[in-house]
């Protein structure tokens, strides 16, 4: 998981030990940042799936860190024309330019302002 406050990343039986000890509520399903305390709701299963092993969201990079396009996470139609028409495919290279207030990304010579909803439907692979 990532910290949605501090950007931390941990997994989540990390975030349960952290809220092990609280006293107001047994059985608490919120997981608690280990790094600032900041409490979210897990990650829904089916959203784990939708993920495999080693794949992450663009939104997940850093400003200047590369990843490899793996896959177009979206059964929208629009969405996939936009991506496809700025030339994101699998198998390419994008490189984060900018967070805020849009996100730019780089491909080859090429830079594209998107919003966050078309940056997490591409999946990347390890960074580079």
């Amino acid at each position: 998981m990532k910290c949605s406050l501090c950007g931390f990343v941990f997994k989540e039986d990390q975030a349960q030990a952290a809220c092990g000890n609280c006293p107001l509520m047994k059985g608490c399903k919120l997981l608690k940042c280990p790094n600032c305390g900041f409490e979210t709701p897990p990650e829904p299963k089916w959203e784990k799936h939708l993920k495999k092993e080693g794949e992450f969201v663009m939104t997940d990079l850093n400003v200047n860190q590369s990843g490899k396009i793996c896959r177009i996470n979206t059964s929208d139609r629009k969405k996939l024309n936009k991506i496809m028409a700025m030339g994101i495919l699998p198998g390419m290279t994008v490189t984060l330019i900018q967070k805020f207030p849009s996100y730019v990304v780089q491909i080859g010579q090429s830079q594209f302002a998107i919003d966050k909803k078309l940056a997490e439907c591409i999946l990347l692979g390890r960074s580079l």
